[in-house]
Parts: structure tokens; C-alpha cells; sequence
């Protein structure tokens, strides 16, 4: 499926596309296979550089019978995107529908092969990281000079330490990347962003006005780290067991 462009989403815009994009697959597959029984799932990826969806379809389409004298089911993907021009019908129909939609895209290329570019991934993760941090210092800045703020700098400083702790481990481990696979790399890499995120939000929300929080932001960020808790935890098991093992027989 097209590419949501970076520069124009946050998480409350990202979910708000994904229910879009599940609405468009399920009213194609209506309109072009007279069915949308074959739908099994949709899955938004943040492994890359741009966000993406996933779906996931049985090829059934709807066809009429000779034999049986009426309509039957039948499982062809070929019949669905069996060539060129079937697929690029259905890329500019997504694209039509994303823009009417007032979502900007990337359309995929026909015969492009694309790629899987996890250093870029963590480059850009590296760079959105760096940002937060500048302005969580300045928020410490601030903070650390007015005397009358000594409660609400302690607040926001314990805050910060709880999330550094685990900021810390996270990096320790990339330390050792060349030891793991680029779905683990990726999977830590994201835990990292969502715990910088999380110790930002954190931090904004004990020192800002409540009306200048981004609060449904904030909300779909606290889900995705939650989420990704228990998702991370046997890849940080063996990350430990093998960082431990590496640095026992240095």
C-alpha cells in the first residue's frame, strides 16, 4: 500500500489513515470482487523510515458459472492483480482515494523492488530522539533557575531519571547490534523512540498548561509503549543474556 509522508502525521493522524486505508481495501474488494469476505487483517508497520499498512486477503472473488448456471466463489490472486495494468488500476485508485480523502501519499512504482533500509530507520529515530532531548534540557534549563519551581523541578527529574534507566539499557544493547537481527534491532530501536517520547510527555504534562498538551497524542504514544512492554520482552531477555555473556569473557 502507498506511504503516509512523515512530515505530515503525528499518532492521532496515523490512526485516523489506518481506519481510512482499512475502509478503502474493504470497499475495493466490494466493488471489485463483490465480496469483502476474504479480509483477514490490517497491521500498520513503524519499522521504516514511513509508516505503512498491511493487509491481509484470501484472493476470493465472485464469478459466474457456466456450468453451475450461476455464480460461484473462487480463489485466484492472478484473477485480482494478474498484470500490470490491473495493479497500477488499483495503486491510482488508492492514490485517488487517499487524496480525496486529504491524506498525501507515496504511491508504489510498478516493478519497483523496493527496500528495507534499517540504518535509515534508525537514523531518522536518531534524529527525532535528539529533538525531544534539546527540549527536554531546555525544559531542566528553565526549571533549575527559578527557586520557587524546586517542587516541580523534582517532580520532572525523577521522571526523567525512571525513563533514562531504561533509555540506558535500550542503548547498551544497540551497542552490541551486529549480534541481532534488523527485526530486533528495529523492534529495540522503536522501544527507544516510544520511551523518549513517553519520558517527554511525561515531563510536558507536569509542567505545562493542560490546553497546550497534545492529549490524544499523548494517548495513542502511552498504548503503542504499553503495548510494546510486553511485545519487547523476550528480545530484551536475550539481548541481557547475550550483552552479559559477551562482557563476561572480555
Amino acid at each position: 500500500m502507498g506511504q503516509l509522508i512523515p512530515e505530515s502525521i503525528n499518532y492521532h493522524k496515523l490512526n485516523e489513515w489506518a481506519n481510512i486505508e482499512i475502509n478503502f481495501m474493504k470497499q475495493w474488494m466490494k466493488n471489485n470482487l463483490k465480496t469483502d469476505m476474504g479480509y483477514l487483517y490490517s497491521a500498520v508497520h513503524m519499522d521504516e523510515t514511513t509508516p505503512h499498512i498491511h493487509f491481509g486477503f484470501i484472493p476470493i472473488s465472485k464469478v459466474f458459472s457456466k456450468k453451475l448456471n450461476g455464480e460461484r466463489y473462487i480463489i485466484s490472486n492472478n484473477r485480482i492483480f494478474g498484470g500490470k495494468k490491473q495493479l497500477q488500476k488499483f495503486n491510482n485508485y488508492h492514490a485517488n482515494y487517499l487524496t480525496k480523502a486529504g491524506y498525501e501519499i507515496e504511491p508504489g512504482e510498478i516493478g519497483s523492488k523496493g527496500s528495507y533500509n534499517a540504518m535509515n530507520f534508525r537514523q531518522v529515530k536518531e534524529f527525532e530522539r535528539n529533538n525531544l532531548e534539546n527540549e527536554i534540557n531546555n525544559i531542566f534549563n528553565e526549571y533549575n533557575f527559578v527557586k520557587n519551581n524546586i517542587k516541580e523541578f523534582n517532580k520532572i527529574k525523577s521522571i526523567n531519571d525512571d525513563y533514562d534507566s531504561l533509555i540506558y539499557e535500550i542503548k547498551q544493547y544497540l551497542k552490541y547490534e551486529n549480534n541481532f537481527t534488523d527485526y530486533e534491532i528495529n523492534q529495540l530501536t522503536k522501544y527507544l523512540d516510544l520511551a523518549e517520547k513517553m519520558k517527554y510527555y511525561k515531563i510536558i504534562t507536569t509542567v505545562a498548561n493542560p490546553k497546550i498538551v497534545d492529549f490524544k497524542n499523548m494517548s495513542l504514544i502511552e498504548q503503542e509503549f504499553n503495548k510494546m512492554v510486553f511485545k519487547i520482552n523476550p528480545i530484551m531477555q536475550k539481548e541481557y543474556d547475550l550483552v552479559s555473556s559477551l562482557e563476561r569473557e572480555l
